[in-house]
């Protein structure tokens, strides 16, 4: 039934496993240390409307040089003929 043959094995295994994910834990937390530090942290975004600065991204317009209208893009705008 039991073997202290068997019974080594398991502890082995078990461990085995353990110190493998102890293992990659250690290196995920230096990718994201490194990852943290190569980034600059951006300024947190204060006062009244706050929270709307950090989910809306302003995007610089540009005027349409024939029909005035402000686009994104002056490649995908095309001007609408008026009547």
């Amino acid at each position: 039934m039991f073997s202290i043959t068997k019974l080594i094995v398991l502890v082995a295994i078990i461990a085995a496993i353990f110190f493998a994910f102890k293992y990659i834990s250690r290196i995920k937390a230096k990718r994201d240390t490194a990852t943290r530090r190569a980034v600059p942290p951006r300024q947190q975004a204060s006062g009244r409307f706050a929270w709307a600065r950090r989910v809306f991204k302003a995007e610089d317009l540009v005027a349409c040089p024939q029909c005035g209208s402000y686009v994104r893009s002056l490649k995908d705008h095309r001007c609408a003929e008026t009547v």
